[in-house]
């Protein structure tokens, strides 16, 4: 699981699991989709890179891994 290319199915996968019917988990379920369907590519670019920062302030300011 560690080896999935988008992020944004990562952090979403990450807050799904803990807790389904959060906020969180709704939000980077469309977030996900996001970075998957918009038309332009420059845009699903950026989507990833915010999750990617994502990914990367949970690592450093909570400890958290995210899969």
């Amino acid at each position: 699981m560690d080896s999935r290319r988008n992020p944004c199915e990562r952090v979403r996968n990450y807050y799904c699991a803990s807790t389904p019917d959060s906020a969180d988990c709704k939000t980077y379920s469309s977030v996900f989709r996001e970075s998957v369907e918009d038309d332009s590519p420059k845009m699903r670019s950026l989507i990833r890179a915010q999750c990617q920062t994502r990914i990367q302030h949970l690592q450093d300011e909570q400890g958290v891994k995210v899969r």
